[in-house]
């Protein structure tokens, strides 16, 4: 039996030295995708003569660039237009992927899941951080609670187009958005604890997850959905919010949420965090 056709995306704005490194984990991966789809969003810097010169090299690459800044998720819904393969997963340009990753999915894609996803380790500097395991079966009751896919997902292309892609109205949570409309409609996702994913969170690239967006992309993520969420469901959303933009909570804020497990948890888990954090600074790291 023939193996799916793969289709990579990813998207880029000026960071023509974090994209070679991304795209290079691309091209040297153990089983090759068939098509890699670069959207340049508009550029200033050298990216798009970059990625001539490298088109002119590897024959299933292919790119395309937007005469005005569009933002990110236009470029991801140009690249699932753009894509010819029968299976299509991304990788954010400051990201990498580890050498097994597409051949991971492929064997592990048996149909019986809406999508595939994958736990991750995380990069700061020179250091990388394996990220705690996730769980194995994420269906919409799990979902609700919280993002389980990440940021990126291997999926039917079909399945992408049916549900309308990334909605580009939001600010951010495009991401969640999107896996939350795939397993609504399609079913459960599986998530590979195979760490195959390398997440950037080094300082210098702040990701939007933390940003001023954030904030205001998971207002409009939570009214969205909020008729499908039951109050336990709308705590957890709440206290990831918190979470993800490390507020500084303490005990007063965290019990407003009641003896709810996961929030407190969560919640917790972020008053721990930013304690480190204050620590560290005080002793000069």
């Amino acid at each position: 039996m023939e193996r799916p056709t793969v289709t990579v995306y990813l998207t880029t704005r000026n960071r023509v030295g974090l994209l070679g490194r991304a795209l290079n984990s691309v091209l040297e991966q153990s089983v090759k995708a068939d098509e890699i789809v670069v959207i340049d969003d508009a550029s200033e810097d050298s990216t798009w003569d970059y990625l001539v010169e490298k088109s002119k090299v590897h024959d299933n690459l292919v790119i395309d660039r937007f005469s005005k800044r569009k933002g990110a998720c236009a470029a991801r819904n140009r690249a699932i237009e753009l894509a010819s393969c029968e299976y299509i997963t991304g990788l954010d340009d400051d990201d990498v992927f580890r050498r097994e990753r597409i051949e991971l999915f492929i064997k592990a894609e048996n149909g019986d899941f809406s999508m595939l996803a994958s736990s991750y380790s995380s990069q700061r500097g020179g250091l990388v951080i394996p990220n705690l395991l996730r769980p194995t079966i994420v269906d919409l009751d799990r979902v609700k609670k919280r993002n389980y896919i990440g940021c990126q997902a291997f999926v039917r292309r079909e399945k992408l187009v049916s549900v309308g892609g990334f909605d580009e109205s939001l600010h951010s949570f495009q991401d969640y958005d999107l896996w939350f409309r795939v397993i609504k409609r399609f079913g459960p996702a599986k998530v590979l604890n195979n760490r195959s994913y390398v997440q950037n969170v080094s300082s210098a690239h702040s990701r939007i997850t933390n940003s001023a967006s954030a904030s205001v992309g998971f207002q409009q993520f939570l009214q969205k959905h909020i008729n499908t969420m039951n109050e336990f469901e709308v705590k957890c959303q709440r206290a990831n919010d918190l979470y993800n933009r490390k507020v500084d909570v303490g005990f007063t804020e965290i019990f407003q949420f009641g003896l709810y497990g996961f929030p407190i948890r969560r919640l917790l888990s972020l008053y721990m965090h930013n304690l480190a954090s204050r620590c560290l600074r005080l002793i000069g790291l």
